[in-house]
């Protein structure tokens, strides 16, 4: 994986409606659960979307592997989306 800083997306390969988890299986970091509410997900769903998430980081490899040990349920200090657009918070999808 690239060390250099860039830019990622992360893209969703289904074209069908998602369907959401009830609880995140993502790591607790500082024993907070990273679980987003299945209704505020599905309001704020854009359908047809085919791009989750736009980011951005000084070591792409570094923020790769953080994201696939967050998915594992390691608590890293990275989670991801956010539903607000104002602060980082987990996507349970």
């Amino acid at each position: 994986m690239p060390a250099n800083a860039g830019v990622y997306l992360v893209l969703r390969t289904n074209e069908g409606a998602p369907s959401f988890l009830e609880r995140s299986p993502g790591g607790r970091f500082k024993g907070k659960d990273p679980t987003v509410a299945t209704e505020t997900l599905e309001h704020e769903w854009v359908t047809g979307a085919r791009v989750v998430y736009i980011g951005k980081a000084d070591h792409l490899g570094r923020r790769l592997r953080q994201f696939a040990r967050f998915g594992a349920g390691e608590p890293v200090g990275h989670w991801g989306a956010d539903t607000s657009g104002s602060s980082p918070t987990p996507v349970n999808c």
